[in-house]
């Protein structure tokens, strides 16, 4: 049967129940908010192939019936109930605005009259099916990296939904292919807003690159590291922020192609910071729009990134029991890195998420704590909070950086839209994202895994390749690079102030 979310008052939906017997109607739903929070909470199936809609919803001041229409039309049949045909223009008006606004796609919908509903609705189905068996003419986009196109993956051996159907239960990253097989997944979570994971997430990303950069015009990697940010922030965003991008997001792909993703509708559906040499999936622009996007959407998604990545980086929110982070971001992330600065409510913080995440094996989103490091960001000296006192906090989980507070530097590129300088400059704070990047550089099971601090050119590779570039550099006091000359990275920038010495790590 089809399913038939109808948003009107409840004698429409008796109405159509007894016109349209063979419709699987959903509940009464009387007004779009409801509609929204009914998605979000399962109440309504976001697999519903007709989406029914009254005119009466039409607002001068707000747009909350055209981005309901924007939303589905891409996936479902939308049918708008019209009881003043002069509205239809304004409606129709509307919505290509939003459309052509937020990048999407064009809406197609459809009107039924007050005075021919049946005849209407029963012309839109037969139209809309003609219309989606028409064949597709958009041509597939690209895009580019260091001006070549990035590659496309091989072949899938395995989706997401084949192995979650094999275990039946949450995926954890020890589900998923091996690293041959794909990119590295790290998470970059906090207990307490405010605490910069997000500026974690972004510089660790651009240290990424930009430190493999440099390990390419040495002559030891072919490629700098490719390198994605996903917002996983889905109802408070901040990444499109960061990087002066607010489309597409997410909800575009899922528009585009709401089942099974394509690699190259991906590709269409990501940005790009030159800057920071990073990519990012932005998270919806409106909270309450990021309802229909299940977990299974972007479990797959994130897979699928890894085949065109080497490293993915999801930037959460800090709401750790919202089943999104807890059964998809953690679970099948390789890395987590933890940020909590030191105010001690960010500390006992800490402490209580370590407790439900780690410490509580009995759930079946229990974190393996193998997988968590803590990064302490905006450390300073001198403020009631010592190291003895964090590890207790950690409960054992090891501290992988602790990035001095320089809140000057850091507010002054985040508002230029240029954290890489912070990456490149900074005397102090681009080590400690060195430091960061190590660990993830650690995962990739490459013979190219070489990575050079900014900063010292000191080279950094995987264990294994180790031994090999210290053979190569006659001994490991001399696995040192000469830093570049060249200013973009071997100069502090002008008004970049030097941070205090944390005395955290020495």
């Amino acid at each position: 049967m089809t399913k038939v979310i109808i948003v009107s008052p409840a004698e429409f939906h008796a109405y159509f129940s007894q016109v349209f017997p063979t419709w699987d109607l959903q509940h009464v739903v009387e007004d779009i908010p409801q509609m929204w929070s009914d998605l979000s909470e399962g109440k309504l199936s976001d697999q519903s192939e007709i989406v029914i809609f009254n005119d009466f919803f039409f607002d001068e001041e707000k747009n909350d019936l055209e981005a309901a229409i924007a939303t589905f039309a891409p996936a479902a049949l939308v049918i708008v109930l019209s009881y003043d045909t002069e509205l239809e223009s304004r409606i129709k008006e509307r919505v290509a605005e939003l459309c052509k606004v937020n990048n999407y796609d064009e809406a197609k919908f459809y009107f039924a009259h007050e005075t021919t509903p049946i005849e209407d609705i029963n012309d839109a189905i037969e139209n809309y099916n003609r219309y989606k068996k028409a064949p597709a003419t958009q041509p597939a986009g690209e895009v580019i990296h260091d001006n070549k196109p990035l590659a496309a993956a091989q072949p899938e051996m395995v989706t997401v939904g084949q192995l979650r159907e094999e275990k039946g239960s949450i995926l954890t990253n020890t589900d998923l292919p091996p690293l041959t097989q794909r990119g590295v997944i790290v998470a970059s979570t906090s207990s307490k807003g405010g605490s910069g994971k997000t500026t974690v997430a972004l510089c660790t990303a651009s240290m990424l690159y930009h430190s493999s950069r440099l390990a390419v015009e040495q002559g030891l990697r072919d490629a700098p590291l490719k390198v994605c940010v996903v917002d996983m922030d889905v109802r408070d965003g901040q990444i499109g922020f960061l990087l002066q991008k607010d489309k597409p997001t997410v909800l575009n792909l899922y528009m585009e192609e709401k089942k099974d993703p394509s690699l190259d509708a991906i590709r269409r559906n990501i940005v790009e910071h030159t800057g920071m040499g990073i990519y990012a999936l932005l998270a919806p622009r409106f909270g309450r729009t990021a309802s229909i996007l299940k977990n299974d959407f972007y479990q797959d998604v994130i897979y699928k990134l890894t085949t065109i990545f080497d490293v993915v980086i999801l930037d959460t929110s800090v709401n750790y029991l919202d089943r999104l982070l807890g059964e998809v971001v953690l679970p099948i992330a390789d890395k987590i890195f933890f940020v909590t600065n030191l105010s001690k409510g960010s500390i006992f913080g800490m402490k209580r998420w370590m407790q439900e995440m780690i410490a509580n094996k009995d759930v079946e989103t229990h974190v393996d704590a193998s997988k968590v490091g803590v990064i302490i960001n905006q450390a300073m000296a001198d403020v009631g909070v010592d190291l003895e006192l964090i590890t207790k906090q950690a409960m054992d989980v090891p501290l992988v950086a602790a990035i001095p507070s320089d809140s000057a530097a850091v507010v002054k590129e985040t508002n230029n839209y240029s954290l890489q300088n912070i990456v490149l400059h900074h005397p102090e704070i681009s080590e400690q994202y060195f430091r960061i990047a190590k660990k993830v550089v650690d995962l990739i099971p490459k013979d190219d895994a070489f990575i050079v601090s900014p900063q010292t050119g000191k080279i950094h590779a995987r264990p294994e390749l180790k031994e090999r570039l210290v053979q190569k550099s006659g001994g490991e006091d001399n696995v040192y690079l000469k830093p570049s000359q060249q200013e973009t990275y071997s100069v502090a920038p002008e008004g970049v102030i030097k941070a205090k010495k944390t005395g955290l790590f020495k």
